[in-house]
């Protein structure tokens, strides 16, 4: 008769239209698990980590006001490197940008976060000079130690700015 089918043909028209649905399903899937893992499943910041991000964006600037808040009383830096941050960065010449963190260890009272990379821009008049940090530091792990004072995060180690961070096991800034 015209217009019909062998019965074999149409078992497989229909077993071709169920594999293409199959894999259009799992492709969609991988498509959507792709899509919540690299799009909406971003890092969030820790607190710690909100903090630092606050430092250098208070460096990038020139935010004097704000950078001493993000301080512990202990480890406030002196006027004198306030004064020398407030000329360099409140001109824009310097700015810290795509700042990468990971907190190492937190309690309740103190956390350690790890500084894995930065990009520091450098202006001088039309010319614009930029490098990412973990290419000068190679193997080094800078971090920077956090108390929890009254509810806020703080940085609580006293050195030079920007260089208050330290390696593990030197003790002191780097």
């Amino acid at each position: 008769m015209p217009g019909t089918q062998p019965a074999g043909a149409a078992k497989r028209n229909d077993t071709k239209i169920l594999a293409i649905a199959c894999v259009a399903t799992v492709v969609i899937i991988a498509l959507l698990a792709g899509m919540y893992f690299f799009v909406l499943k971003q890092h969030e910041a820790t607190a710690p980590e909100q903090t630092v991000l606050k430092y250098f964006d208070a460096l990038s600037t020139g935010d004097i006001t704000l950078l001493k808040t993000l301080f512990t009383p202990e480890a406030a830096p002196d006027q004198p490197t306030l004064d020398i941050i407030s000329k360099y960065t409140g001109t824009g010449a310097i700015k810290y940008e795509d700042v990468k963190l990971k907190t190492l260890e937190q309690n309740a009272t103190e956390a350690t976060v790890q500084l894995v990379d930065f990009t520091v821009k450098v202006k001088s008049g039309d010319q614009v000079a930029s490098q990412k940090m973990s290419s000068l530091m190679s193997t080094a792990k800078l971090v920077v130690k956090l108390k929890c004072v009254n509810g806020a995060w703080l940085l609580n180690q006293k050195g030079e700015l920007p260089s208050n961070f330290t390696a593990p096991g030197t003790g002191g800034s780097t």
